[in-house]
Formats: C-alpha cells, sequence, structure tokens
C-alpha cells in the first residue's frame, strides 16, 4: 500500500493462543503500537492495566517491544440487550473513566464508524451513546483525547506521569 502502518489492533482482539505469537509478530512487523490486549465482550483493562506497557513474553522470555495501549471499550459492550438504555450505558463508560482517571491512566476506545453516527435502526443507539460519550470526554478538564498519531509526543514524553491528565 507503501503506508507505513504504525499501529495496529486485532479484529474482536482474535489472537493466538496463548496470545504470545500474536504480539511477538507484532513487533517483527515493526508495529509501534498496539490495542490488541482487551476483553472480546465486556469493558474493562483485561490485565488490570490502565497505561502502555510492552508487555513480557514469557514463553520467549523477553519483552515484547510494540507498545500496548489498552483498550477500555469497544462500541458493542455497553448496549448489548434491549433492556440496556443509553443512560444506562453512559453511566457504565462514567464509571470506567473514573477509575481510569483515579489510575492517571491511558486508554483506547475501539468505536466503530458504522456506529459512529445514529443512522439505521439497529446502530441508531450507538450513535447516540458515541456522542454522549464525546461530549462528557470533551467537557471534562481532566481528560485528553489524541489520535495515535500524537500519542507519542503528546503523551510518552510528558514530563512525569503524575503531571499528565486521563488521556482517552
Amino acid at each position: 500500500t507503501g503506508i507505513d502502518v504504525q499501529a495496529s489492533r486485532h479484529h474482536y482482539w482474535h489472537m493466538t493462543r496463548p496470545m504470545w505469537a500474536s504480539l511477538a509478530a507484532h513487533a517483527e512487523a515493526g508495529l509501534r503500537f498496539d490495542s490488541s490486549v482487551s476483553f472480546q465482550d465486556e469493558p474493562g483493562f483485561r490485565l488490570g492495566i490502565a497505561l502502555p506497557f510492552e508487555p513480557w513474553d514469557p514463553v520467549n522470555q523477553r519483552t515484547v517491544e510494540t507498545l500496548q495501549v489498552p483498550t477500555m471499550l469497544m462500541d458493542t459492550m455497553l448496549l448489548k440487550g434491549e433492556d440496556d438504555s443509553i443512560d444506562s450505558a453512559l453511566a457504565r463508560f462514567e464509571s470506567l473513566l473514573e477509575h481510569l482517571k483515579a489510575a492517571s491512566g491511558i486508554s483506547a476506545i475501539d468505536w466503530h464508524e458504522y456506529t459512529s453516527v445514529p443512522a439505521g435502526q439497529r446502530r441508531e443507539p450507538l450513535g447516540h451513546l458515541y456522542r454522549e460519550i464525546l461530549g462528557c470526554v470533551s467537557a471534562d478538564s481532566e481528560v485528553a483525547v489524541v489520535d495515535y498519531e500524537s500519542f507519542e509526543d503528546e503523551l510518552l514524553h510528558a514530563p512525569s506521569p503524575t503531571s499528565r491528565a486521563s488521556r482517552v
């Protein structure tokens, strides 16, 4: 493609079991960032880590040199059933965000483009929820929202972890 790929995420977090072979392949491919270590169905931090990290590969006894940016949630994790409301889903997100802020954490949110606008009966609630989440994080002075292109300069070279705002 002629494009220098710097970051990745496995679709629906389908990696090898155990995951170390997939993560090692990311490093061998030259990826700098990855967000593949996540739960498939529930929000939260799969390895209990809310900061970017280079995972230890117990099979090869070495660090995987692709920085893992933990994923906090995917769009379909908050609105699963007919009984789920936008308000209850937003409350779950706000709770996760409070935990992230308490840890001065950094996390990715995986939101698909086809669920980011309130169009179509099936996806409409996800589009509305996304707008609410964007409003929530943009109104919070303790949260900075950045893209991967800005990630390294803005976050990794910050003076100290305690001086950073939580990042999404």
